[in-house]
C-alpha cells in the first residue's frame, strides 16, 4: 500500500504533471533539473515455495539468488524481462551483507509522452494486476536528469526492497556529472585538461622511478614503508586515471535527447569509484611527507618509537582483534534478532568500535535482555578499553621514551628538510639582491673620488687607482 501511495502520488505528481505531454521543454523535477527519457521501473522476483506441514500447505517465496529467481513470468503483468542490466544491489546491512540482484530483471517504462491520465491509469493496471505481491523482492526507480544551467547530466535510483520475513527499506543514490568533461570551448574546462594531462604523465614517471629502483635495489632492501606508501599511492592515481578514461569511454555513447531509457547508474558508481581512489591517494601523498619530516629529531623520536615497538604493538593489536570478533559474535547471536546494529556480524564490531569512542546506544540493549546486557558491556568495556588499549598505549610510550634517549645520544640536530630548503632559496636570493644594490654603490664611489693635490699642485694617478682597491674591497 505504501509503495502504490508513493507512486500515485509522488511518482506522478512530479514525473508526470497535467500537460506533461505538451511540455516541449520538458518536466522540471526540482530546479532546473528536467527530466529526460523515461522512468524505468525494474523488479526482481524469486521463485514461490510450498512446504506441506502435516497436510497443511504453506505458500510463500524464497530467497532471492541466482538459483532461486524467476525468468518467466506472465510478461503482461510484470513486463518485459530482461538481461545485459546494470547491476542491482539492495540495502547494505554491513560489509558483506548486500544482496546482489543481478543484472536481469522485469522492465516496465512510463513515458511523459502518453501523458498523465495515461501514466495513473497503466500504474492503476499493474496494482489491479498484481504486479507486487509476495515474489517481489526488489524495486528499483531509475531516472535520467539534465541541468542546463550547470551542464550536468544525474542518474537516480529509488530502491524498494522486501524479505520473505516482511521487513522492507528503501534507499536512493544519485550520481552527477558533467555532460561534456571535455569542452574545448570552455577556458576552464582547457584547463583541467591540461592539469590532467600534467598529472597523468607525472604518473607514468614516478613509476616508472619506482620500478627502476625496485629492479635495482631489490625486494628486501626496496620495502621500507615510505617506498610501499608511495607505490600503494602511485598505483591509486594510476586507478584514477584509468576509472577516468573508462567512464569517458562509456559516456561517449550517452545520449540526453533520444526517447529511451539509458543506463547511466553503472558509469555514477564508476565515478563513484574514482573519488573513492582520489580520496584514499591523498591520504598516501601526505603520509609521504613524513619521509621528509623524518630529517628533524622530533619528528624522528615518532617513527622510531613505532618501529622499536611494531612487534609488541602487531602482537597487542591481534589480541584486540580477536576480542572485537569474540564479542561481536556473542552480540550477534544474544541481541541480533531484536537490535538492528547487532543484525549482522560486521554492524555489531562497529558498534563495538563505535562504543570505545563513547558512540553507544546501551539503552537498546538493556531493554531487550536486560538480565545479559550490563554483563556483556562491562566486561567488553573493562576487557577492551581498560585493558587492551591501554595496554597499547603504554608499549607506545615506552618505546617513545628509549627513541627519544636514542637520538639525543646521538646528538641528532638535524633541521627540517623543508626549512633547509626556504633557507637555502632565501640565502641565494637575498645574496644575488644585495650584489646588485652593492655594485651600484660601487660605481657610485668610484665616480666620486678624487685625488688629493701633490705639493706641486698636480693629480696623482696611482693614488686614484689605490683608493679605488680599497673601496672595491670593502664593498666586496
Amino acid at each position: 500500500d505504501e509503495f502504490w501511495s508513493w507512486m500515485e502520488s509522488v511518482v506522478v505528481g512530479k514525473f508526470f504533471p497535467d500537460g506533461c505531454e505538451n511540455m516541449p521543454e520538458g518536466v522540471a523535477i526540482q530546479g532546473q533539473n528536467f527530466f529526460v527519457q523515461k522512468l524505468q521501473i525494474r523488479q526482481a522476483r524469486s521463485k514461490k515455495v510450498i512446504k506441506d506441514i502435516r497436510g497443511t500447505k504453506y505458500v510463500g517465496y524464497d530467497f532471492y539468488s541466482s538459483a532461486s529467481k524467476t525468468s518467466d513470468e506472465n510478461s503482461t503483468i510484470y513486463g518485459d524481462y530482461k538481461t545485459g542490466l546494470g547491476d542491482l544491489e539492495g540495502f547494505s546491512f554491513g560489509s558483506g551483507n548486500t544482496v546482489d540482484y543481478g543484472n536481469s530483471g522485469y522492465i516496465t517504462y512510463l513515458d511523459p509522452r502518453d501523458g498523465s491520465a495515461n501514466v495513473t491509469s497503466k500504474i492503476k493496471a499493474m496494482k489491479n494486476a498484481g504486479w507486487l505481491d509476495g515474489g517481489t523482492r526488489m524495486i528499483a526507480v531509475n531516472a535520467n536528469f539534465y541541468n542546463p544551467t550547470t551542464d550536468m547530466v544525474t542518474s537516480l535510483r529509488c530502491g524498494i526492497e522486501l524479505m520473505p520475513t516482511g521487513f522492507m527499506t528503501n534507499y536512493y543514490f544519485a550520481y552527477t556529472w558533467p555532460r561534456s568533461p571535455h569542452d574545448t570551448s570552455s577556458n576552464v574546462v582547457l584547463a583541467r585538461m591540461l592539469l590532467e594531462a600534467l598529472v597523468g604523465c607525472f604518473m607514468l614517471y614516478l613509476l616508472i622511478t619506482e620500478l627502476k629502483e625496485l629492479c635495482t635495489e631489490g625486494c628486501g632492501q626496496y620495502a621500507t614503508i615510505f617506498n610501499i606508501v608511495e607505490f600503494i599511492a602511485i598505483l591509486a592515481m594510476i586507478g584514477v586515471v584509468m576509472c577516468q578514461i573508462f567512464f569517458e569511454y562509456q559516456w561517449m555513447s550517452g545520449r540526453i535527447d533520444q526517447v529511451e531509457y539509458q543506463d547511466w547508474f553503472y558509469l555514477g558508481e564508476l565515478w563513484e569509484w574514482k573519488r573513492n581512489l582520489v580520496g584514499f591517494s591523498f591520504v598516501m601523498g601526505w603520509v609521504k611527507v613524513f619521509k621528509f619530516l623524518e630529517m628533524n629529531s622530533k619528528i624522528k623520536i615518532i617513527w622510531m618509537a613505532i618501529h622499536n615497538t611494531r612487534d609488541d604493538l602487531l602482537s597487542t593489536f591481534l589480541f584486540f582483534v580477536i576480542l572485537i570478533f569474540a564479542f561481536g559474535s556473542c552480540g550477534f547471536i544474544i541481541f541480533g534478532n531484536q537490535v538492528e546494529d547487532f543484525s549482522t556480524i560486521s554492524s555489531t564490531m562497529s558498534w563495538l568500535m563505535r562504543a570505545l569512542l563513547g558512540d553507544l546506544d546501551y539503552q537498546v540493549i538493556n531493554e531487550f535482555n536486560p538480565d545479559v546486557a550490563p554483563i556483556y558491556f562491562m566486561s567488553y568495556m573493562v576487557v577492551v578499553f581498560f585493558i587492551t588499549l591501554n595496554l597499547m598505549i603504554a608499549i607506545i610510550i615506552d618505546g617513545y621514551e628509549e627513541a627519544k634517549q636514542s637520538i639525543m645520544s646521538d646528538d641528532d640536530h638535524d633541521l627540517l628538510f623543508i626549512h633547509d630548503c626556504l633557507r637555502s632559496i632565501t640565502i641565494k636570493c637575498t645574496s644575488r639582491i644585495k650584489k646588485v644594490f652593492m655594485m651600484k654603490k660601487l660605481k657610485k664611489l668610484t665616480s666620486s673620488v678624487h685625488p688629493e693635490p701633490t705639493a706641486e699642485g698636480g693629480k696623482d694617478v696611482g693614488d686614484k687607482s689605490r683608493r679605488k682597491s680599497i673601496i672595491t674591497e670593502q664593498v666586496q
